[in-house]
């Protein structure tokens, strides 16, 4: 299983119904011990003089294929002409899930060399990818669909559960830059700058919540 962090899904504050928790078990369930998957990143950028702060739905770690931001989409989004819009024909904000996904691998992958530079005046060299999980659809759906705004290569759907681990590593593979395994000592600074509460293990408790698990980037 996935190590999870934190141990237990974030509840979300602006959508009850939201399947992210669903989501975070399949991941959990379904993918083996060498992936940490971090729920509900929030990221802080300096934007001319305006924090600007904005949340990537899961980040998955692993010490020898390196990041993928991945944007969880739940519902049915779909497209119309080159805008994406939600199931109940709202227009979604972004520029649609795979635009709102590269950028926040952008932001995420800015922050951690910013830090790294900090402290060790290096940049960190791993892959940063990024993929969208349409969870309200399912593979034969997704493969019919036809607009240019859809990255099918990027996506995971309902379909995927029990194969997600070789979905995710074919996103993986889609970056041809190669790089050598994190070493030890860069993945723990890693986990560290990723949750701060990381001291040698990971809390575990039912009742953690965003006050007690802020970790901003």
């Amino acid at each position: 299983m996935a190590i999870m962090i934190p141990a237990y899904p974030i509840p979300s504050e602006n959508d009850a119904a939201s399947l992210e928790p669903e989501m975070f078990d399949i991941l959990r369930r379904n993918l083996s011990d060498d992936y940490y998957v971090f729920h509900s990143i929030q990221l802080s950028e300096d934007e001319d003089g305006y924090i600007e702060e904005s949340e990537i739905d899961f980040v998955i770690l692993h010490k020898e294929k390196g990041f993928l931001c991945l944007e969880a989409k739940n519902g049915r989004p779909h497209v119309v002409g080159r805008e994406w819009r939600y199931g109940n024909g709202a227009k979604m904000a972004h520029g649609g899930p795979y635009k709102q996904a590269k950028r926040e691998r952008h932001k995420l992958q800015e922050n951690i060399q910013r830090l790294r530079r900090a402290e060790f005046s290096e940049n960190l060299f791993c892959k940063y990818c990024f993929g969208v999980w349409l969870y309200g659809y399912q593979r034969a759906e997704l493969d019919a669909m036809e607009s240019v705004e859809i990255q099918k290569n990027l996506t995971l759907t309902h379909d995927d559960v029990e194969i997600i681990e070789e979905r995710i590593s074919s996103i993986y593979d889609l970056e041809r830059t190669t790089y050598a395994p994190l070493d030890d000592a860069t993945f723990e600074w890693l986990l560290k700058k990723m949750a701060p509460q990381y001291q040698g293990e990971f809390i575990s408790l039912p009742q953690l919540r965003r006050t007690q698990c802020d970790y901003k980037l």
